[in-house]
């Protein structure tokens, strides 16, 4: 009997345990350990959404719309790992809790740099108006026989880049009906 209560209340201090972690072996990062920053791409503008990330760990954060970011570092000094869109470069260096950097990405050593637009001024329209792109897409929209007797239907998605004279470059179905 005396076993059984022992036993019990290990159970239970174990249990217990889970809830109040010890420091030397929680997970969790002291808040006191602060990194602040700005990331701005190979141009110095606001980089947004760049990614910044402890080294050898999956803590990490995103630049907000104005390309600042804060992060929580588990001692007074760590690696951060900080990428964007804007270049295939990484940029890989440690930093201080407590200062404030800002971060300039370089540009890729290969290939020119083009602007990147998240918003634009006009939309793009069709150089033969709207009717005349649906005139255009009914008379080349291949729909097999087959596939219109068994009823297929469904909507096709197809991703291209746009270039600068207005042509069509790496066009791709990105997710079909068959």
């Amino acid at each position: 009997m005396k076993k059984l209560i022992l036993y019990r209340f290990l159970i239970f201090l174990g249990i217990l345990s889970l809830y109040f972690p010890i420091d030397g072996f929680s997970q969790e990062i002291n808040n006191k350990f602060i990194v602040e920053g700005k990331v701005v791409n190979p141009q110095g503008e606001k980089a947004v959404g760049a990614t910044v990330v402890i080294k050898g760990t999956t803590i990490g954060t995103v630049t907000d719309v104005d390309g600042f970011f804060t992060i929580s570092i588990p001692s007074d000094e760590a690696t951060l790992i900080i990428q964007h869109y804007s270049t295939s470069e990484v940029w890989e260096d440690s930093f201080e809790a407590g200062k404030k950097y800002i971060i300039r990405l370089v540009p890729d050593a290969a290939s020119p740099i083009y602007p990147v637009f998240d918003r634009v001024d006009e939309l793009p329209r069709p150089a033969i108006g709207d009717d005349g792109w649906y005139t255009f897409l009914a008379k080349n929209m291949k729909y097999s026989k087959l596939d219109r007797e068994n009823g297929v239907e469904g909507t096709v998605i197809i991703g291209f880049d746009v270039r600068e004279d207005g042509s069509l470059d790496r066009v791709a179905i990105l997710r079909g009906i068959g």
